[in-house]
């Protein structure tokens, strides 16, 4: 879980944002718009550096999470925390 370190004002456009997506269909390509790129597609929005690599053809979640956690904006790091969240199996065990 990634806590962004987002302006009020970016918030709520990000929230607005995403209740406008509700219910827009996208098609998933395994290797190219996949859930990394539509997870920067939709950060993008209040981000302005790019967070999917222009050097590879495709695009995976970890590319996005390291551009994530290496961006400032406003004068502070863009991700303010990161939690791990145990998978259920983790949880189990």
């Amino acid at each position: 879980e990634y806590e962004l370190s987002l302006s009020p004002e970016r918030t709520a456009f990000l929230v607005d944002h995403i209740w406008e997506m509700i219910g827009v269909g996208n098609r998933y390509y395994f290797a190219v718009q996949n859930c990394a790129y539509r997870i920067a597609e939709v950060v993008n929005v209040v981000v302005d550096e790019p967070l999917l690599p222009r050097s590879k053809f495709w695009s995976t979640p970890v590319d996005v999470f390291r551009r994530l956690s290496a961006i400032e904006q406003d004068g502070r790091p863009l991700v303010r925390r990161i939690d791990r969240l145990a998978s259920r199996q983790n949880r189990f065990r």
